[in-house]
């Protein structure tokens, strides 16, 4: 923990690093919340909104909208090992579906554009942690779990709520 806040505070100190973070957080959130949220998901939504149950007309949308989101991040493969590229993928469907949970509470592409945008500036600022390939391979992979089921429960609880009034 001491090392991620003096690198988050090193970071901060570097007006590249801060430029950098701002730039690819605005580009993410921004294009790539309107790509799978507003685009993507709303077409599944709409294929699949005269299905009967719950599962069919919301649940096989968000999963498939993240699957899709999750794998557009195979592209890092470029620059980036398997692993940490396979361990950002399981992190990334958790966090789209916080994002399309957030969408869906809100009706606003805004909420979920913030929420990428600080998610991924603050990961800019931790990159040089987050991509150490000097890692046990079953530990990234137990990590990248534990976040994702942390942002599968957060969006679960986000969108309670509309599952109360809009699906009785």
């Amino acid at each position: 923990m001491l090392i991620m806040i003096i690198e988050v505070l090193l970071a901060i100190m570097n007006p590249g690093k801060i430029i950098m973070a701002i730039s690819i957080g605005l580009m993410a959130g921004i294009v790539e919340e309107y790509l799978c949220r507003g685009l993507i998901f709303g077409t599944l939504y709409q294929l699949f909104k005269r299905k009967k149950t719950i599962f069919g007309k919301l649940i096989v949308p968000i999963l498939l909208t993240n699957l899709i989101f999750s794998s557009e991040h195979l592209l890092n493969l470029s620059s980036q090992s398997l692993i940490i590229t396979g361990g950002q993928m399981i992190q990334t469907f958790g966090m789209g579906i916080l994002f399309t949970c957030l969408y869906i509470r809100t009706q606003n592409m805004i909420v979920p554009m913030i929420a990428h945008f600080t998610l991924d500036s603050v990961m800019i600022f931790l990159l040089p942690i987050a991509q150490s390939d000097q890692v046990n391979p079953m530990i990234t992979f137990g990590q990248a779990v534990v976040v994702m089921t942390i942002y599968i429960l957060f969006g679960i609880k986000i969108i309670k709520p509309v599952f109360k009034q809009k699906f009785r």
